[in-house]
C-alpha cells in the first residue's frame, strides 16, 4: 500500500512487479510482513554461474562452426571499444560486459537460449557488481574476452567452449572469495 501511494499507482501493478521479482528470486515475500530483497548466498551464486557457464558454452558450440566473418569482426570491434572507452564507471563496465556475452549467445540463433541467458544475467547482476569491485577485474576480463574471441575466430569450438566455462568459473571463484 505504501509503495503504491508513494508511486501514485494502484496496488495491482506494484503487486505484479513484486510477484515477478519474487519469481526471479530477487525478493522474498514474507506472509503478513511484506517483501525483502533476497540475500546474496554462495549457493545462489554457484547455481546461477554454473548454469550460465553451460549456456554460454552451448552457444559457442552452436555458433563457432558457422560464424560469419562479419560476426567475428563485430566481436573484435567490441573488444576495441572496451579498450578505448574512457568511461570506467561500474555501470559502463557492467554494460560492456553484458553486451559482449549476450552477443555471443545471440550468435547461436537460439531464441530460447537467449531468453534463459537474459534471465540468468539479470538474476546474477548483484554478484557481478561485487566482482568488478575486485582489483584488476576489468583488465582480467578484457584479456579473457580477447582469448575467447581468438578461439572463436580460429573456429576452435571445444577450446572456446572450455575457455568460456573457465572464464565464468574465475569470476565465480573471485566473487565467492569476496563474499567471505
Amino acid at each position: 500500500d505504501e509503495a503504491a501511494r508513494k508511486l501514485n499507482l494502484s496496488r495491482m501493478p506494484i503487486r505484479s512487479g513484486l510477484d515477478r521479482l519474487a519469481a526471479e528470486g530477487l525478493v522474498l515475500k514474507i506472509p503478513r510482513r511484506g517483501v525483502i530483497v533476497s540475500p546474496l548466498s554462495a549457493d545462489s551464486l554457484n547455481q546461477l554461474f554454473d548454469v550460465r557457464a553451460q549456456i554460454e558454452a552451448m552457444a559457442i558450440m552452436l555458433t563457432t562452426t558457422t560464424i560469419s566473418n562479419a560476426s567475428i569482426e563485430n566481436l573484435y570491434r567490441m573488444l576495441q571499444y572496451q579498450e578505448e572507452i574512457t568511461d570506467q564507471s561500474l555501470f559502463s563496465i557492467l554494460e560492456r560486459n553484458r553486451i559482449f556475452h549476450r552477443y555471443i549467445v545471440q550468435l547461436s540463433g537460439n531464441e530460447v537460449l537467449l531468453r534463459v541467458f537474459d534471465n540468468l544475467w539479470e538474476q546474477s547482476e548483484r554478484y557481478r557488481r561485487m566482482y568488478f569491485q575486485t582489483p584488476n577485474s576489468n583488465s582480467r576480463i578484457q584479456a579473457e574476452h580477447h582469448q575467447i574471441v581468438e578461439l572463436i575466430a580460429a573456429h576452435k569450438v571445444q577450446e572456446a567452449a572450455d575457455f568460456i566455462i573457465k572464464h565464468t568459473r574465475t569470476s565465480q571463484y573471485l566473487i565467492l572469495q569476496s563474499m567471505e
